[in-house]
């Protein structure tokens, strides 16, 4: 009977360290504290944490997604503030903070690298790419823009049009004097024969 209730104090012990690693050494109470304080402006425990783990974030991205220095550093004090305001607001529970942050930083870092491109907001679900969802490498990324750049003229306007510009297929049909049938299928063409030559240089 001892040796049972011995076994099953290791393992709440074990369990109860793996979670807390994977919350930035948190407790759950102590997590719970940590917003209240952020919420009455008091950011001690905040900074014991963000500086546990700045550090880990920013060489992750460097290693992970071949981000440099800078662009490493600046991306994950953006998403440290950002993950502040979402504590304050309570929108973030304890589980797993530390992959959460990670993710976050990582979503931050592609959708920054995803504004240089003249296809940005055509996502990888759209082009049928593997990978994470919303999430390109570095590669891919450079993949992308050579295959953008290898499309017709047309299909370059309508593209940028509809997915940067955010115009419905309704207003291009209008400016083109199309029927907007017509300008829906030529826009599954484009993504088509934009898919074919992503693969073709992958």
């Amino acid at each position: 009977m001892a040796a049972i209730s011995i076994t099953r104090v290791k393992s709440l012990v074990f369990s109860s360290t793996t979670v807390a690693e994977k919350n930035f050494g948190l407790a759950q109470d102590e997590f719970l504290q940590l917003q209240q304080a952020l919420a009455e402006g008091d950011h001690r425990l905040f900074e014991k944490v963000f500086l546990a783990h700045f550090k880990d974030c920013v060489r992750y991205l460097i290693h992970k997604d071949d981000a440099t220095q800078e662009e490493a550093y600046d991306t994950t004090m953006e998403t440290f503030l950002h993950f502040r305001t979402l504590l304050v607001a309570k929108k973030i529970t304890y589980g797993n903070l530390r992959y959460l942050l990670t993710r976050m930083a990582r979503q931050q870092l592609f959708r920054k690298r995803r504004k240089q491109l003249p296809c940005q907001s055509i996502s990888d679900n759209q082009l049928n790419i593997p990978g994470e969802q919303d999430i390109f490498t570095t590669e891919e990324f450079d993949l992308l823009a050579r295959a953008f750049k290898s499309l017709g003229q047309d299909c370059k306007e309508l593209l940028r049009a509809f997915y940067h510009q955010k115009r419905s297929l309704v207003d291009i049909a209008a400016d083109l004097s199309l029927a907007a049938p017509a300008i829906r299928k030529r826009k599954s063409r484009c993504i088509a024969t934009l898919r074919k030559h992503f693969h073709h240089l992958s």
